[in-house]
């Protein structure tokens, strides 16, 4: 690593560490874990450090599980203001395109609430100074009443056109539709924007993360129609990123036209990731998805931790642990025992 890389990431890298400490481990998971009840688990959670301030203004005898997930989903929220205030130009770039992800789950939240009101009471975390980043007036959307309304009200951001295309391309379209659309904007645009924004030795991994993502995402999205939905092919392709990075233009035509999800698996043993990892039925194809990530980012930051890749580690490991302690609430909700919920919790990463 260069040793201007050193100078420019020392005080960031720092602060990732230092942050990074408060990551669960092994002993925090089990006692998470041993839990009896969702009350008793997030009174556990409210005294971790990741947790303490998030959780603090919630009683844990009367929490709802949206708020719970919801605050999870946004948690990195606060540790992204931090390392804002330690970015440089070119950081500061890659951490606007990471911001999207926070937009992204802003507006999905917002319209949950309107097609199933009970989850109004949900809090909100659109504080530390979110619209200083942010075009959306979140004031004005949150007191829309229908979709037709919130998408009018996005009028001048980027959203509004993404979210305009879904209304008239699909004849009746599904919250499904719109919360995809949302998706494969945000691989889009770091894909698109990659090459202009970073050096040629951080794109690589960058290109690496999100390209492996990015193929990992469709592949699901492919095996999950065949799966358990009765679609036409025609429309598995809507559903797909339009990018390539090792999983090639003749691999998704092969998998899109399998006959069942069996045949899925048989040809994506076939394909690059197949070949260096071997998917099976033993497991769910979407914790072996998430393992192949894990493997990639872990890698990358290892061999370059003064560079872009400390912040893209630290904030998949984050978001990890938000989905694992979700899927452990949900085990502790139906009376798994402890065994049984950490067995879950090592099944599970972050989201592809």
């Amino acid at each position: 690593m260069a040793k201007g890389n050193v100078f420019a990431y020392s005080a960031l890298t720092t602060k990732i560490k230092a942050m990074g400490s408060n990551l669960f481990k092994e002993k925090e998971w089990s006692e998470l874990a041993s839990c009896g009840s969702v009350a008793e688990a997030f009174a556990y959670l409210q005294k971790q450090p990741n947790y303490v301030q998030l959780f603090a203004d919630l009683d844990p005898a009367n929490v709802h599980r949206g708020q719970i997930e919801w605050l999870l989903n946004f948690s990195t929220y606060e540790d992204f203001t931090k390392i804002v205030h330690f970015a440089q130009k070119h950081q500061s770039e890659y951490l606007s395109l990471y911001f999207i992800r926070y937009e992204i789950l802003t507006l999905k939240r917002y319209m949950r609430i309107i097609l199933d009101p009970r989850q109004s009471s949900t809090v909100s975390v659109l504080e530390n100074d979110f619209e200083r980043h942010s075009k959306i007036n979140t004031k004005l959307v949150a007191e829309s009443t229908n979709l037709e309304e919130f998408i009018n009200k996005l009028s001048g951001t980027k959203y509004f056109d993404i979210l305009s295309r879904v209304k008239t391309t699909f004849p009746n379209p599904t919250l499904f539709d719109y919360e995809m659309a949302l998706d494969m904007y945000y691989f889009s645009s770091f894909w698109e924007q990659k090459d202009r924004i970073f050096s040629k030795s951080e794109n690589e991994f960058i290109t690496r993360s999100y390209g492996t993502r990015i193929d990992l995402l469709n592949l699901l999205w492919i095996y999950r129609c065949k799966a358990y939905y009765t679609v036409s092919n025609d429309a598995i392709y809507t559903f797909l990123l339009p990018i390539n990075y090792k999983l090639k233009k003749d691999n998704i035509k092969q998998l899109v036209e399998a006959s069942s999800a069996k045949e899925v698996i048989e040809l994506a043993n076939k394909t690059y990731y197949g070949k260096k990892h071997t998917f099976t039925t033993d497991s769910t194809l979407e914790s072996q998805c998430e393992k192949i990530i894990d493997d990639v980012i872990r890698k990358d930051y290892k061999d370059n931790p003064y560079s872009l890749a400390c912040i893209t580690a630290y904030f998949h490991f984050r978001n990890s642990e938000s989905a694992k302690i979700i899927t452990a609430l949900e085990c502790i909700r139906y009376g798994y025992p402890p065994d049984t919920v950490m067995k879950y919790i090592k099944r599970k990463g972050s989201s592809v």
